[in-house]
């Protein structure tokens, strides 16, 4: 048990990490890194929309060969073509693509500081608990230290038959269930490091002291997740606009100009003689309209509406649960200052009942099951009163959470 104990400890003897360097690890975080490059994605497909109704050029070139016993007196040896075109009115369905493209990527950024928000939130819960964890842990450990002492005291006495058996073997059962729980508490700390490591790509040893400054008045600031959402609402909106567009005209102007090199660049018929053109140039105005699809479009665009209307009432619900969340951070605030408050004043009442027990059983007018109950006492209300000040810290992250405040910038 011992062994395992010396073993378990081992991870937590090392550089003590910061809770700074836990956030600047967040950010290279693999899933933000995904994010980042979803973002990316969505600004270019946003710059393609913008680009596609630009006046377009295009170019193409041919070469033919035709054997000299099968050509005709027009086949075509060299060809070449440059088009432009312009799209002169498509019924604002330019206006709304470029529209909904844009919404969808503000939509992807937003989404990307969230994630970021909410992992760094996770990762400063778990520094947070690991930290609780292993104030439970060195008072598990004062408490062994402790109870080998009394052990080592009852064992003297117990030879000159001065204390009876069952209180020296009280004692060292207990002294071994606090090693058994120490060694629990171990392994729950390595599973949380491990966590912790995952989410930041750093390696977990011990945990240095980490502060947030104190909430001042709430801010109205929108959450990443609300303006997400909001712009994902006008995208849907735009887009069912693109489909009422579809049933407008559209009008293309589009100048072609062609060169062609023939085998033969003469045509003779009889007595005339032709010579075919190398170079012609064509101006097109093309209209088109839709007039009958048996109502696909009006489909689409119902579907988008309604899509639409299902994101907008998505989004109240969403902005009523945020509300009330900032509400309750803001209890959460309270309740951890009043658990410190009594949790101080416990772990002093505590430490005074243990040390007077602790008199009264090396003087033997108590038995161990008293002291024993005074010693638990004592050791649960140091780790609790550390526990609280810990969970006061994660109440505070929560906190700027709920408000879309960068928790870095909070740290002391």
């Amino acid at each position: 048990m011992k062994k395992l104990i010396l073993l378990l400890s081992l991870p937590l003897l090392g550089y003590a990490i910061t809770l700074s360097e836990i956030l600047e690890g967040v950010a290279k975080n693999g899933l933000i890194q995904s994010s980042k490059l979803s973002t990316q994605a969505q600004k270019h497909a946003y710059e393609a929309t913008k680009s596609a109704y630009w006046p377009s050029l295009k170019a193409q070139a041919a070469y033919s060969y035709v054997a000299e016993s099968e050509r005709s007196f027009i086949d075509t040896q060299y060809s070449g073509a440059l088009t432009a075109s312009l799209v002169l009115f498509d019924g604002f369905k330019r206006g709304h693509l470029i529209d909904a493209q844009k919404q969808r990527y503000e939509a992807m950024k937003a989404y990307s500081k969230q994630t970021l928000q909410e992992i760094s939130l996770q990762a400063v819960t778990l520094f947070f608990n690991l930290r609780s964890l292993q104030s439970s842990m060195e008072a598990t450990r004062q408490k062994i230290e402790q109870l080998k002492r009394e052990v080592q005291r009852l064992e003297r006495l117990f030879s000159v038959r001065n204390v009876r058996e069952d209180e020296l073997e009280e004692m060292k059962a207990a002294q071994a269930m606090a090693e058994y729980e120490l060694a629990k508490q171990q392994q729950e700390s390595l599973t949380l490091s491990y966590t912790l490591q995952t989410l930041t790509g750093k390696e977990i040893t011990q945990l240095g002291r980490a502060h947030f400054t104190e909430p001042k008045e709430p801010s109205q600031k929108v959450s990443f997740d609300i303006q997400a959402k909001r712009f994902e609402t006008q995208a849907l909106k735009h887009q069912a606009e693109v489909e009422t567009a579809s049933y407008w005209p559209t009008l293309l102007l589009r100048d072609t100009l062609s060169g062609t090199q023939y085998y033969a660049s003469e045509l003779s018929l009889g007595a005339t003689t032709f010579t075919l053109p190398e170079t012609t140039n064509k101006v097109e105005l093309v209209a088109s309209l839709t007039l009958v699809d048996f109502g696909a479009q009006s489909q689409q665009r119902q579907k988008l509406y309604l899509q639409h209307k299902a994101k907008a009432s998505e989004l109240a619900y969403k902005e009523q649960e945020i509300d009330h969340k900032r509400k309750l951070a803001h209890v959460q605030l309270q309740t951890a200052r009043a658990k410190i408050a009594s949790a101080e004043l416990t772990l002093k009442a505590s430490k005074k009942s243990y040390e007077f027990r602790k008199r009264g059983f090396k003087a033997n007018l108590l038995d161990s099951t008293v002291y024993l109950d005074a010693l638990t006492r004592y050791f649960e209300a140091k780790a609790l009163y550390d526990r609280s000040q810990n969970d006061y810290e994660v109440a505070k992250a929560s906190y700027y959470f709920y408000y879309a405040i960068n928790l870095k910038e909070k740290l002391q």
